[in-house]
């Protein structure tokens, strides 16, 4: 598919979704062009190939296609997770020589990993502006602040806050915020933050 169109597309072929992919996807995929080329899903995306599988199963089986809109997916292309966000529609592609009529399931990708982490970020500044509560002192408004802090782990999983005190000259810490510890991430097999796949008609 090379040259043939500028939007990110994936066909997955064959029973065991054997992959190619238009030029437009090939930054998704980053250390792993050229190698996904002719290579099955399952391989490729290992790391989320259970959360993949329903919403490709689906429509090559005979289902309606199936529709994920801003879908979060731990993916490792460049030697690390890194959370990205995908709104992609799973479609089948007709085959008459195939059994059952479905030679395989085209994807149709966009990338809304700055748009969505963009949206979630803005949301901290503005519940640190408007905090329900009124400190009366400065360790109050940090205890506060720690609070909400805990409330966004994906962008602050740890924060120290310290207080500089008049005639010191060093800053006391005051608080700590901390997210609930999380396994490690090259522990775990699958994305922590799974896409819930819709189906469409």
């Amino acid at each position: 598919m090379r040259g043939l169109v500028r939007f990110p597309l994936l066909l997955w072929w064959g029973p065991d979704s054997v992959s190619t992919y238009t030029d437009a996807y090939r930054p998704i995929l980053g250390a792993k062009h050229p190698w996904a080329l002719g290579t099955r899903v399952r391989d490729c995306w290992s790391e989320v190939w259970s959360l993949l599988r329903p919403l490709i199963d689906t429509p090559f089986r005979g289902g309606p296609s199936t529709w994920n809109e801003e879908g979060c997916l731990e993916l490792n292309d460049t030697g690390q997770f890194e959370e990205t966000h995908f709104t992609v529609a799973h479609s089948p592609v007709p085959d008459e020589t195939a059994s059952g009529g479905i030679g395989g399931v085209l994807a149709t990708v966009h990338e809304v990993t700055g748009k969505v982490i963009g949206d979630r970020r803005a949301v901290l500044p503005r519940d640190l502006g408007a905090k329900s509560a009124e400190p009366k002192t400065a360790e109050e408004d940090c205890e506060i602040a720690a609070r909400i802090l805990s409330m966004h782990p994906r962008d602050i999983p740890f924060a120290l806050i310290y207080i500089f005190e008049p005639g010191r000259r060093s800053a006391g810490k005051k608080c700590i915020a901390a997210a609930s510890p999380e396994p490690s991430r090259s522990a775990r097999p699958t994305s922590s933050c799974a896409p819930t796949g819709r189906s469409t008609t």
